[in-house]
């Protein structure tokens, strides 16, 4: 594999170093919303950026309408040109979202999203997970919530009816976990890794050795044993890693297991569950 550093034009203007922010891609543009540090006095970016990689230059995109609250360790999708967002924490941390939020990418604008009051209305959550199913549903499994703490819930909010779905009883569901992954391949979703109670330790972070699954029209967890790596083994614990899902196999790169910032890369084919170390070919790009 092949990892291209991709240097930004002179002329480009930079973000400032974050964490806690969220990317996503098309095939023309990388989007990066909010994030967090603690060495700038706001503390938490409500701002949205975008990186052309033909241009190879950022774009502060100047944006209408109500930015959402939640901007650190929120969850995002790319959806027919519209950038959603949902859940992600504020200054204070302890001020967590339940929003759904939309931005129209040409547009540039934020729209609201309402939903169906009197019905299920989840509490605010940050470190969460977020697909979109081929049906045009959001699911959003775990994250940590002020109200119950690192949880395993799952629900569903349906873009078509704007109503949110409780998901959570179902049997066989992952423990409760944050700032884990999840992608999807179009009829299930899996969960990758993320961490618990214990934060700051590799024992509080979840083996790689097992994943879960969800099932959209079934509405099953189920939970597969992974294969070992021949050479490698499996992927060390890990949370604040990311992932994305190429035909079959999923891709996971880096992570921190609250003591070691991991910069590797690995594959799982979901045909066999076998996981495979990437070997790496650093090339720069300018």
């Amino acid at each position: 594999m092949k990892i291209l550093t991709v240097k930004a034009a002179n002329c480009s203007k930079i973000p400032l170093p974050r964490s806690g922010h969220r990317c996503t891609a098309d095939e023309a543009n990388l989007y990066c919303f909010g994030g967090y540090s603690p060495h700038y006095q706001s503390r938490v970016f409500s701002e949205l950026w975008r990186f052309n990689f033909s241009t190879k230059t950022w774009h502060f995109m100047n944006t209408t309408g109500s930015f959402p609250d939640g901007v650190a360790s929120a969850a995002v999708e790319l959806h027919k040109g519209s950038l959603i967002v949902f859940g992600g924490a504020n200054e204070p941390l302890s001020n967590k979202s339940s929003e759904v939020a939309i931005c129209l990418l040409k547009l540039q604008r934020w729209v609201d999203v309402p939903y169906q009051v009197g019905h299920f209305q989840p509490s605010g959550v940050y470190g969460h997970s977020l697909v979109l199913s081929p049906d045009n549903c959001l699911y959003v499994f775990g994250g940590y919530s002020s109200f119950s703490g690192f949880t395993s819930d799952l629900f569903s909010f349906s873009l078509s009816k704007s109503e949110f779905f409780d998901l959570s009883d179902l049997p066989n569901a992952p423990l409760p976990r944050y700032r884990h992954e999840a992608v999807s391949d179009g009829d299930k979703f899996y969960v990758i890794g993320g961490g618990n109670y214990v934060r700051t330790k590799p024992s509080g972070m979840y083996s790689l050795s097992t994943i879960h699954s969800f099932n959209y029209e079934d509405k099953v967890w189920n939970e597969h044993e992974c294969r070992p790596c021949k050479m490698h083994g499996f992927p060390k614990p890990r949370r604040c890693h990311s992932c994305v899902m190429v035909d079959s196999n999923i891709y996971l790169c880096g992570g921190y297991d609250g003591k070691n910032i991991f910069d590797d890369i690995w594959s799982l084919c979901t045909k066999a569950f076998i996981w495979t170390k990437l070997e790496k070919v650093r090339i720069l790009v300018r």
